[in-house]
């Protein structure tokens, strides 16, 4: 794995817009994180898997984690759904290096070679397996 800070190209540098969008997106998930009260039980799914299929799907509770996540409920949010703290890293990794590009111009990219690629899919597969075993078979909230 190779992680390093390069300054953007000009090409870059000509699309503002779509460095600002994804920014203020990614800072709106924090804030509403953080912001709206985490709750377990609502009166409808935005899941189009589970309002198909009747059954959850990998991603179930990870709406809901995400909020418990943003007031400190490590426990439940991991109960909601396992990946859920992978996730909020995620976006909260990507929020920190697109503010660090907005305000000194740099960006941090992380290469990594052909078997650490594999080795991440086969990881991310098997999280999302066995996530969606748990939330068939264990999960009392989805």
């Amino acid at each position: 794995m190779k992680i390093e800070v390069t300054i953007p190209s000009t090409r870059l540098m000509e699309k503002p817009v779509k460095m600002y969008t994804s920014y203020f997106l990614l800072a709106g998930i924090l804030l509403i994180s953080v912001l709206m009260p985490p709750f377990h039980e609502g009166g409808f799914t935005v899941c189009l898997f589970k309002n198909a299929f009747s059954i959850p799907c990998p991603g179930c509770g990870m709406t809901r984690a995400i909020l418990f996540l943003g007031h400190g409920d490590i426990c439940e949010a991991i109960t909601l759904n396992p990946n859920s703290l992978l996730v909020f890293l995620i976006i909260g990794c990507l929020w920190l290096n697109k503010t660090i590009q907005i305000f000194t111009g740099k960006s941090v990219k992380v290469q990594l070679t052909h078997n650490e690629r594999i080795m991440v899919y086969v990881m991310s597969g098997f999280l999302m397996i066995t996530v969606w075993i748990y939330n068939l078979a264990l999960n009392p909230w989805v």
